[in-house]
């Protein structure tokens, strides 16, 4: 779980941590947090960018899980050990700061 306020800030923390390799969030931890903001901003107003881009990371964990493992996989994997590819968070910080 991470134990971060749901805001702007610590999401691009988050995501530049990862690309940095200094992260101590597993993945999954990750897309559950984006999740958690999206579900908490949704009905308030936040940039959009920002929801728009935790509900990206949510999404995409979700098809990473789906595409990349079978059923019987998922079942016995260690869901803390599963990574995202890095060019992703490379992107998603792109994206951040390009606004």
């Amino acid at each position: 779980m991470i134990n971060l306020e749901l805001n702007q800030e610590n999401l691009k923390e988050v995501i530049k941590k990862v690309i940095h390799g200094e992260s101590k969030y597993s993945h999954y931890q990750i897309a559950n947090w984006c999740s958690n903001y999206v579900n908490y901003f949704e009905d308030f107003e936040v940039l959009p960018l920002y929801l728009t881009l935790s509900e990206e990371i949510d999404n995409q964990w979700e098809l990473y899980l789906l595409n990349s493992f079978s059923q019987e996989e998922l079942v016995s994997i260690k869901i803390n050990e599963i990574t995202m590819p890095i060019s992703w968070f490379q992107e998603w910080d792109r994206k951040l700061n390009c606004r």
